[in-house]
């Protein structure tokens, strides 16, 4: 038992680090801080944020929400991961339409290293190295399938209707 608090208090304080300062030796070059200003990003009024926060997914909706392939048991994980996943996969190809770039499919999960980015030899190219990419969204992916994506996001679009599209048309 202690051996398991142990490693429990090691991750946490590992997970934990990044939001601990050590001031000591900053403090010796600078003393002034800033306080960087409130970006409000969120084109929703407040109706809309809390419907959103009150909605509660009925069994039959979580079912829905994953195009009817599992039961109630199975689907609330599969939810779980396919929200973590939805806001990149709406917004990249809206990005990608405005750009004029085309839709790219599921591919390997690959980073790109900053010589191939250096190296690009066109804007859509740069773009591709550069676009955010996740293993759960790649063919490397365990949890979901391409096909797993759109039922949610149909669903949540009619569930919880947005301004569609990007919000520009020029870059």
């Amino acid at each position: 038992m202690r051996t398991v608090l142990g490693i429990w208090l090691f991750l946490a304080t590992n997970i934990h680090a990044e939001s601990l300062t050590v001031s000591s030796s900053v403090d010796a070059v600078s003393t002034s801080t800033t306080v960087a200003p409130s970006i409000n990003t969120v084109d929703l009024d407040s109706e809309q944020l809390s419907t959103i926060s009150s909605a509660c997914l009925s069994r039959q909706e979580h079912e829905q929400m994953a195009g009817r392939l599992l039961r109630f048991g199975m689907v609330r994980t599969l939810n779980w991961r396919t929200a973590q996943e939805e806001q990149e996969t709406i917004g990249l190809p809206e990005l990608r339409a405005v750009a004029g770039f085309p839709r790219p499919g599921w591919t390997a999960y690959k980073e790109s290293t900053d010589d191939e980015i250096a190296a690009a030899p066109t804007v859509e190219k740069y773009y591709e190295l550069r676009e955010p990419r996740s293993n759960s969204r790649s063919l490397d992916s365990y949890d979901l399938l391409e096909r797993n994506l759109p039922p949610a996001i149909d669903f949540l679009d009619a569930r919880f209707p947005r301004h569609s599209g990007p919000s520009s048309t020029t870059i």
